[in-house]
C-alpha cells in the first residue's frame, strides 16, 4: 500500500510541475495591441519590448521601429508657461 501512495504522490507532483510550467509560459508570452483612430496597429507592447508602426498620410506603412520601452513614467521637472518647446 505505501509503494501505491508513493506512486500516487510522483504523479501529482509530475503533473501540478506540468500544469505550473504552462501557465507560467503562457503569462510569460503575453503581449498588448494598440490601435490608432483609423483601426491600423499602432504599438505592440511584450515585456520590455516594444514595435511602434508609422504611417503616412493616406495609410501606408512606413517604418517599424523596435525599442526597449520603461515601465517607469516620466517625471515632470518643471513647467515655464509662455515657452517654446524644443526636444533636448
Amino acid at each position: 500500500m505505501q509503494i501505491a501512495a508513493g506512486k500516487l504522490i510522483r504523479l501529482f507532483l509530475i503533473i501540478l510541475i506540468c500544469y505550473v510550467s504552462i501557465v507560467a509560459f503562457a503569462i510569460a508570452d503575453q503581449a498588448n495591441y494598440f490601435y490608432d483612430d483609423s483601426g491600423q496597429l499602432s504599438r505592440v507592447l511584450k515585456s520590455n519590448n516594444g514595435l511602434i508602426y508609422q504611417y503616412d498620410q493616406v495609410g501606408n506603412l512606413l517604418a517599424i521601429i523596435n525599442g526597449i520601452t520603461s515601465s517607469n513614467p516620466p517625471i515632470l521637472q518643471s513647467v515655464v508657461p509662455n515657452e517654446r518647446w524644443s526636444p533636448l
